[in-house]
């Protein structure tokens, strides 16, 4: 590699180095905040932190093959279908 080049890997490394610290001193502050709550705050947070995760998994997967998921329903609605 020349100078450049490894000049930019390092750069790369240490954002992503950087950007993962940041997200895990997040992490460690929400977590600190939440054990400190009363046990109903701290079902509704996670419960609602829960939800918005799942949300953001399905509408991923729902993006990336949605082809596949719609022969999946032509299957189901099919009246050949049996069990």
């Amino acid at each position: 590699m020349e100078k450049g080049e490894q000049g930019v890997m390092v750069a790369a490394q240490n954002s992503i180095a950087q950007l993962q610290a940041r997200l895990k001193d997040l992490e460690n502050g929400f977590r600190g905040w939440l054990a400190k709550q009363f046990l109903p705050v701290e079902a509704a947070v996670v419960t609602a932190t829960s939800a918005t995760q799942g949300a953001a998994i399905d509408c991923f997967l729902e993006s990336s093959n949605v082809r596949g998921f719609d022969r999946l329903l032509d299957w189901a609605r099919s009246p050949q279908t049996s069990c």
